[in-house]
């Protein structure tokens, strides 16, 4: 199952240096994916909630997990 770790922020800076940060620990970090960052808009990962508001995101997507999760982080 896929889960995911979500940080949220008003920074586009912000989100981009947590997704580089995290890339350094993929294949250190058990069923760490991939990261990605960008504006929220409409992207289903986000909850419709933070939709358009003007928030930038970090997702960390972790794959092979026994429950999904879904973790928001504002940064």
């Amino acid at each position: 199952m896929t889960g995911y770790k979500i940080y949220l922020t008003k920074s586009l800076e912000v989100a981009r240096l947590i997704s580089e940060a995290m890339l350094n620990k993929i294949g250190g970090v058990e069923n760490l994916h991939s990261t990605s960052s960008g504006a929220v808009d409409q992207d289903c990962r986000v909850p419709s909630l933070y939709h358009d508001k003007g928030y930038f995101y970090c997702i960390l997507e972790y794959r092979n997990l026994e429950t999904p999760k879904h973790e928001i982080i504002f940064a």
